[in-house]
């Protein structure tokens, strides 16, 4: 298991890399869903929508 170790000053950080790799694909995998999902609400609000005046 890959670890990274920080120290700063008298503290000792250890930073499990995979657990972050992890955290990365699902924060962009949860981003481009929401993309997608805004891509797909630009398009239907836009396409065909008409506004009759009176």
């Amino acid at each position: 298991m890959p670890v990274r170790l920080i120290i700063e000053g008298n503290s000792v950080y250890e930073i499990d890399e995979e657990c972050m790799e992890r955290q990365k694909m699902r924060k962009n995998a949860r981003g481009a869903a929401e993309a997608g999902a805004a891509a797909m609400r630009c398009r239907k609000t836009g396409s065909g929508t008409k506004v009759r005046e009176r």
